[in-house]
């Protein structure tokens, strides 16, 4: 919900586009609406991307631009090229493809899950995997990516894909490097870099995209959330010309894919809207000046015994609860102390999601006094959880 809950004139769009025309198949014809947002969308995103494909959420974004990458390098003569590299703790949606780059996915029920996906370690300065400090443990996490690539045969990898800073991973904020390198690591071995930005992008993190705060542009942008801010299922696979000319070059050969919704009129109807809301309220330097607000008052949560760390940017924050601070012994997401953590914060109002992290991620045009309400809210639930779960905290 970037621009905030009850938006009238975001709904008013709609009925408008919904009384001319609400629907028309997306295999032969585009409509207005989807082709100036999509024009829109080319002023907006970073660097040269400029291409986009719609469809109707996050999942579907991340299944599109998987098979853009394969199709691309199968097109460009690789048909070999087919593996996907994701990250340890990432999450990418909920549809098979998407849930098999997912790395905590539910094997018992829905495996064997597609062939080809491999995972190297994500970026943790908190509690580094290579006891390493600082940008030299996001260092060793990118040369990772690409041992992997070489281990998996560069010949045979399609794509890596990541989240710029990823909340379902805690929220770890990368050093500008790590991208950096990621993005000069794929074109060394000619394998696509994927930015999934469904969370990320629209002013979460206080630029408008989080590739702007690492300075790179990735050869595909996934979109969904913030592109309506919530008012209708949009999302989007948005291309540079490396990618798109590929298929301008072939014109006989069909892009494999099909969306029924995909550029919904009555969506990009929304989204333009939405759009214009964003500059006409400066959300995006909004949400950068509240951001910097609730990661100063966050930090005053550092004094609970159970705070191992306060981290995040923009208005993507979380704090993570540990059973030892000097040790950052952490507690297990289904340990009963998460539990009854996030039951409090909920009964005291605030809704968010709570594990053994807690994410900050309210609409970008929050103000102060709310924000005192949701550090205050967690104060309070800490320190009740604290008393009843004392037992459990060591030091």
């Amino acid at each position: 919900m970037n621009a905030g809950h009850g938006r009238g004139e975001i709904a008013e769009a709609m009925a408008k586009q919904a009384a001319r025309l609400s629907y028309v198949s997306a295999v032969q014809y585009t409509t207005e609406p989807a082709a100036h947002l999509a024009h829109k969308l080319a002023e907006i995103t970073p660097g040269d991307l400029s291409r986009t494909y719609f469809c109707s959420g996050g999942s579907e974004a991340v299944e599109t631009a998987m098979k853009i990458a394969k199709q691309v390098q199968a097109m460009r003569g690789f048909p070999r090229r087919y593996k996907i590299i994701a990250r340890r703790g990432s999450y990418h949606g909920m549809t098979h493809g998407a849930m098999s780059l997912t790395a905590a996915r539910e094997e018992k029920f829905f495996g064997p899950f597609m062939y080809g996906v491999s995972y190297a370690p994500p970026p943790d300065q908190y509690r580094s995997p290579f006891e390493l400090e600082g940008e030299a443990s996001d260092i060793m996490a990118a040369k990772f990516v690409e041992q992997e690539i070489i281990s998996q045969g560069p010949e045979t990898v399609a794509a890596v894909i990541g989240e710029p800073i990823s909340s379902a991973a805690g929220v770890h904020v990368p050093s500008p490097k790590y991208w950096q390198m990621l993005r000069k690591i794929c074109d060394r071995h000619g394998v696509l870099l994927i930015a999934d930005e469904v969370i990320n992008g629209f002013g979460r993190t206080g630029t408008m995209f989080a590739t702007e705060q690492f300075g790179f542009v990735p050869d595909i942008m996934t979109i969904a959330k913030g592109l309506t801010s919530g008012y209708m299922p949009m999302g989007a696979a948005i291309v540079g010309p490396k990618v798109f000319e590929v298929f301008e070059s072939q014109p006989d050969v069909p892009m494999g894919h099909l969306l029924t919704f995909g550029g919904h009129p009555v969506a990009a109807a929304a989204a333009l809207r939405n759009l214009e809301i964003f500059e006409d309220e400066d959300l995006v330097s909004r949400g950068a000046e509240m951001g910097v607000y609730l990661k100063e008052r966050l930090e005053e949560l550092r004094n609970h015994p159970s705070v191992g760390d306060v981290r995040g940017v923009g208005l993507l924050q979380a704090i993570e609860v540990v059973k030892n601070k000097e040790t950052k012994t952490p507690f297990d997401k289904n340990d009963t102390f998460c539990k009854v953590l996030g039951q409090k914060v909920l009964e005291k109002g605030l809704i968010t999601r709570t594990w053994n992290i807690v994410h900050f991620a309210p609409p970008l045009v929050v103000t102060r006094d709310e924000i005192d309400r949701m550090v205050l809210t967690v104060d309070e639930s800490l320190t009740e959880v604290e008393k009843e779960f004392a037992s459990d905290i060591e030091g």
